[in-house]
């Protein structure tokens, strides 16, 4: 047991993608993300300006993989991502108005804060993912945040060949076999792009905060 909650707790989403060049793509991006993940989302992921979108979820279960499938409609483009664990309506509401009444984007919007502070200066280090979460869950949070850290930098040493291989690995699966055949490469350069994106550690780690964050919305009662 990761958490621990004494109240319904939702995820709200903050992302900031690094240019507002991109805005079209970010919208048709968002379009998408909604329509897939309609059920877990109590707020559709929204621009509010040409770079920054809001969302709320309540079900975590869906999280790494709604980012994953975001950051691979925009990319090239970078994005940073601040993440809020706490209270909010369980009601749709107007977009231009939840995030007001709500504890969980509040506190997406204090990662998000130390996002921006924490990579516009000479930091030891940098991350494009950042989460804060109401409650008693220090030890818990400050795992995740350091696992967002490592996810960072291991991303940002891969190729852009070794990002095509990995993100269609992930999306299709299948084996080496079928990914080398679906890319029009050989399986052996799979294999390398693979290796060297040490894309079998990122799966752990993946699957790692796949497990945690499925404890938040999962049906309870809370105290």
């Amino acid at each position: 047991m990761y958490f621990f909650f004494y109240y319904e707790p939702y995820i709200a989403l903050l992302g900031h993608l690094n240019t507002d060049e991109d805005y079209e793509t970010a919208q048709k991006a968002l379009k998408s993300i909604n329509k897939k993940y309609q059920k877990e989302l109590v707020q559709s992921c929204t621009l509010v300006q040409k770079n920054e979108f809001h969302g709320l979820l309540r079900q975590g279960s869906v999280l790494m993989n709604l980012i994953q499938d975001f950051e691979e409609a925009v990319c090239p483009a970078g994005i940073r991502w601040g993440i809020g664990i706490g209270k909010s309506s369980p009601e749709k509401q107007p977009a231009s108005s939840w995030e007001a009444r709500s504890a969980a984007f509040q506190n997406a919007q204090d990662a998000w804060k130390f996002l921006r502070e924490q990579n516009n200066r000479n930091a030891s280090f940098t991350t494009d993912y950042y989460m804060v979460c109401s409650g008693d869950h220090e030890e818990v949070t400050h795992l995740i945040n350091t696992i967002f850290m490592l996810i960072t930098s291991l991303k940002k040493g891969w190729t852009r060949h070794q990002r095509e291989v990995i993100t269609d690995y992930m999306k299709y699966g299948g084996g080496q076999a079928k990914a080398a055949k679906r890319l029009g490469i050989t399986q052996s350069s799979v294999q390398k792009s693979l290796a060297g994106g040490s894309y079998y550690t990122y799966q752990e780690v993946m699957d790692t905060l796949n497990e945690i964050f499925s404890q938040i919305g999962e049906r309870k009662e809370y105290i």
